[in-house]
């Protein structure tokens, strides 16, 4: 529920959600997996609320390959990391982050399914190798997440001034905690020329 809540851009209710059953000192018997995905949901609930990412990050690379809510833990920093203009995070983990992208892309759940183009896209984005991604997407994808990427792709030609400026595309962060952050670019001035958005949808 907390990942949820995060997704839809309420920190305080991922909190709640997460302390929800809590007893204040009472120290819990749970398992060391449990732990690790709870201290990286609570590091999240904080990075949403305006902390640093660098704390996530710590609890992010505490996870183990078969720990609860890894891949939502994996969207969460791919998404944040692009947002916060820190895509050397996502480079020093590629090889990890892809593992999980592909092996998640391979599920019979739609919505864990739909995670994986999340961490491809902005592990295309850090690495600028969006030609082999969109190679494939279309043995992958249905046809709305295939215009997506095409969409992420036309954002990071205009960012990247290797292209045109995208005509007809309305953006939208997908990962909404990250919308803040994007929000804060604009009105800085820190995202020169283009909008700071990692979801889009075709107008």
């Amino acid at each position: 529920m907390a990942w949820e809540d995060l997704d839809a851009d309420r920190p305080w209710e991922a909190g709640f959600a997460l302390h929800d059953g809590r007893r204040p000192g009472v120290q819990e018997s749970i398992q060391e997996a449990t732990e690790r995905a709870r201290a990286a949901a609570d590091m999240a609930v904080q990075v949403a609320k305006g902390d640093d990412l660098d704390r996530f990050v710590t609890a992010f690379d505490r996870l183990a390959g078969d720990d609860p809510y890894l891949v939502r833990a994996a969207v969460f920093l791919c998404e944040e990391a692009i947002a916060d203009a820190q895509p050397g995070l996502l480079l020093d983990r590629m090889d990890l982050l892809g593992a999980i992208a592909t092996e998640v892309s391979h599920t019979e759940d739609d919505l864990a399914r739909r995670c994986a183009p999340r961490i491809q896209m902005c592990l295309a984005d850090a690495s600028g190798q969006w030609i082999d991604l969109l190679r494939e997407v279309y043995r992958r994808y249905p046809r709305p997440i295939v215009a997506w990427l095409h969409a992420r792709y036309a954002r990071h030609l205009a960012l990247s001034g290797d292209g045109p400026a995208p005509r007809n595309i309305t953006c939208r962060p997908s990962s909404v905690p990250a919308r803040r952050r994007c929000s804060t670019r604009q009105q800085t001035g820190s995202t020169p020329g283009a909008r700071c958005c990692l979801g889009m949808t075709i107008s």
